[in-house]
C-alpha cells in the first residue's frame, strides 16, 4: 500500500475522475487508506521531528475549526481544499514503514519519467501527449488549465508551463525541487542507481526549466549557490580539484548542447523566468495584494476581526488572494503561523543533520512557493513536502542505525583483544 502510494504520488496523482464537480483522485484515495491502516501510527509519524508534531496539533485543532464554521457557507470544492490541506502532512507516515533505500529509488525512477514526459509535452505538445484519466483527470479539461496555452512556437498546443502528469507547471516545479534534494542527499549502493541518480538530477533540471513555475523556479535558483558550496565542502580535500573541473566541464557541455541543439527550450526557460517577471513588476498581482489586504481589513469590526484572527473569514469577508494572504483569510492567523511553522520546523530539523540538509533546501523552497501561490490547496503539493520529510527521517535513523552498529562492531573487535590480550598474559604468568 505504501509503495503504491509513493508511486502514485509521484509519477500519477492526478489520475482519477471528476465526481460531482470535486476530483477524485487515486492519490487521494491511497492517502486515506494510508492513514487510517494505522491511526496511531500515523500521529507517532508526525511527531518524529517534535516541533512539527506540535505545530500540526495546532493546525488540526484551529483549521478544524475553521473548517467546520465553513461547512454551508462555502462551495464543496472550496471545503475540499481545505480538508486537503489539513489531512495532507499526514502523508508522512507512509515513510516509517518504508526502507530509505527504497523510497529513494522510486523517487529516482518517478523523477526521470515525469520529467521525460515533459520533454515530450514540450516537443510534441500538451494536448496532443494527455491521457484522460491517467496525466489528468478524466471528466476534466486538460485545456482549461492555467498552463499558458499559445505561447510559443509549438502552436495553439504549446504553452508557458509544462505540466507533465501534475497538469499545472507550479506542482510539478515543487516535485522536481524536492526530488532533486533527495537526489542530492541520496548515497546509491550500486554503480547503476549512482548514474540512475544522475540522471534524475539532471531531467529534473530540465523539467524545471520547462515547468514555467517562477514561485519555485527563482528560490531554486537562489538555494543552488548554498547547494554547490554544500557539495564542494563534503568531497575530499584531495578530490576537490577534479570533481570540480568535471563538473564544469559537464555544465558547459549541458549549456552547449542546449544551445545548440535546443534552443527552444533555453528561449522558452530565459522568455518565462527573465523577461516576463521583469515585465511584471507587480509578480502578477503578487505584490500589490498585500495592501489590498490591509485596506479591506479596516473595513472589518472587532468581531470579525477576531473570527479572522482565529478561524478565518467569513464568506462575505472578499479577503484572500495568493500564497500567504489566502491562507491567512481561510484559515487565520493561528492556523497560518502554524502551517508555515511546520515548514520551518521540516527545514531546522533538515539542516541541523549534515546527512539530509540537501533536504532542506527542497523543503524551504516549497515553503516559498506556498508563500506566493495556492499550491498548496492542491494535491500532492503539501503531501509531497512532508513525504520528503518523512524519507529525510528514514536516512537519519538508518544512519544512526548504521553507526551504532559500526559503533557496537567497533567495540566487539576491541573486546575480543582485550579478551585475547588477557589470556596471553594468564598464560606468560603460569609459565
Amino acid at each position: 500500500m505504501d509503495i503504491l502510494f509513493q508511486i502514485v504520488t509521484m509519477m500519477f496523482p492526478k489520475a482519477g475522475v471528476q465526481a460531482g464537480g470535486v476530483p477524485l483522485t487515486l492519490n487521494l484515495v491511497l492517502l486515506a487508506a494510508v492513514i487510517v491502516r494505522n491511526p496511531n501510527q500515523t500521529m507517532l509519524a508526525i511527531q518524529k521531528i517534535k516541533p512539527v508534531g506540535y505545530l500540526y496539533a495546532v493546525l488540526l485543532v484551529f483549521g478544524a475549526i475553521s473548517l467546520i464554521l465553513s461547512v454551508g457557507h462555502w462551495k464543496l470544492f472550496k471545503i475540499a481544499e481545505m480538508i486537503t490541506v489539513l489531512a495532507s502532512p499526514l502523508a508522512i507516515v507512509f515513510a516509517s514503514r518504508m526502507n530509505a533505500e527504497k523510497m529513494l529509488r522510486i523517487t529516482c525512477i518517478a523523477l526521470i519519467l515525469v520529467d521525460l514526459y515533459a520533454v515530450v509535452q514540450f516537443a510534441v505538445g500538451i494536448v496532443s501527449t494527455a491521457v484522460p484519466g491517467l496525466t489528468y483527470t478524466y471528466g476534466q479539461s486538460i485545456t482549461s488549465k492555467s498552463l499558458g496555452y499559445g505561447y510559443g512556437s509549438g502552436g495553439a498546443d504549446s504553452a508557458n508551463k509544462m505540466p507533465s502528469t501534475y497538469t499545472n507547471g507550479n506542482y510539478l516545479g515543487i516535485f522536481d525541487v524536492l526530488g532533486i534534494a533527495l537526489m542530492l542527499a541520496w548515497r546509491p549502493l550500486t554503480k547503476w542507481w549512482r548514474a540512475s541518480r544522475i540522471i534524475a538530477i539532471v531531467l529534473g533540471a530540465i523539467g524545471l526549466m520547462l515547468c514555467g513555475s517562477r514561485s519555485i523556479v527563482i528560490p531554486f535558483i537562489l538555494v543552488c549557490v548554498f547547494l554547490v558550496v554544500q557539495r564542494y565542502r563534503s568531497w575530499p580535500r584531495r578530490m576537490k580539484g577534479t570533481y570540480l573541473a568535471i563538473g564544469l566541464v559537464g555544465l558547459a557541455i549541458i549549456v552547449v548542447y542546449l544551445a545548440v541543439f535546443q534552443s527552444n527550450m533555453i528561449n522558452h526557460f530565459f522568455n518565462r523566468i527573465v523577461v516576463q517577471t521583469a515585465g511584471d513588476s507587480t509578480g502578477a498581482g503578487r505584490t500589490v495584494q498585500w495592501e489590498k489586504l490591509g485596506q479591506n481589513m479596516l473595513l472589518l469590526g472587532p468581531l470579525q476581526i477576531s473570527r479572522l484572527m482565529f478561524f478565518g473569514q467569513e464568506s462575505t469577508y472578499d479577503l484572500g488572494g495568493e500564497g500567504l494572504p489566502e491562507f491567512f483569510a481561510t484559515f487565520g492567523a493561528v492556523s497560518t503561523c502554524a502551517f508555515y511553522g511546520m515548514i520551518v520546523a521540516g527545514v531546522v530539523y533538515c539542516m541541523k543533520n549534515k546527512p539530509i540538509q540537501p533536504i532542506a533546501f527542497g523543503v524551504l523552497c516549497s515553503g516559498v512557493a506556498f508563500s506566493v501561490d495556492q499550491s498548496f490547496y492542491y494535491p500532492p503539493t503539501v503531501m509531497q513536502v512532508f513525504m520528503a520529510l518523512g524519507i529525510a527521517v528514514a536516512i537519519m535513523e538508518r544512519y544512526t542505525s548504521d553507526s551504532a552498529n559500526d559503533m557496537n562492531h567497533v567495540m566487539t573487535i576491541r573486546a575480543a583483544q582485550h579478551h585475547g590480550a588477557g589470556e596471553r598474559s594468564l598464560t606468560i604468568a603460569r609459565v
